[in-house]
């Protein structure tokens, strides 16, 4: 976890081809835990900085915030999803589509990110940027559902 606006990937961003989990996590430090600043509404934003390659135009991918008990490494593993996006197609998946999931209220687990769930490898290209922050989404932000 980085401090300021706690990047869920590398500045440079996470390339992404086959199902994967944000490159770091945040540790809430106990179960229960509701991350906020002073009651504010804090959102993960997941900002494509890289295309997908043009033969990714028909592979399709969902992006989906989850939360485990335990550090999240491996999209293998069974997170429990909190939101997803609908069904998104690689040729929707172009450079500054911005994805924003609030972190809904309740009762999170001790680790939460995101994950990536593509229905076929992707190709090189797709690459990611994310952070947290208080940042409302919008009217040009697909808005996860």
């Amino acid at each position: 976890m980085r401090d300021a606006l706690n990047f869920l990937t590398t500045a440079a961003g996470q390339a992404l081809t086959i199902a994967a989990i944000s490159e770091n996590d945040i540790n809430l430090a106990a179960a229960s835990k509701q991350p906020g600043l002073s009651g504010r509404q804090l959102y993960v934003h997941i900002l494509v900085s890289v295309a997908a390659a043009g033969g990714d135009a028909a592979k399709t991918a969902v992006f989906a915030l989850v939360d485990d008990s335990v550090a999240l490494v491996s999209a293998a593993a069974t997170q429990r999803i909190l939101l997803a996006t609908r069904s998104l197609t690689g040729a929707q998946l172009v450079a500054g589509v911005h994805i924003v999931f609030p972190i809904p209220p309740g009762v999170l687990q001790q680790y939460f990110g995101w994950q990536f769930t593509p229905s076929a490898a992707f190709g090189a290209g797709l690459t990611v940027i994310s952070w947290i922050d208080d940042v409302a989404p919008d009217e040009l932000t697909v808005v996860a559902a």
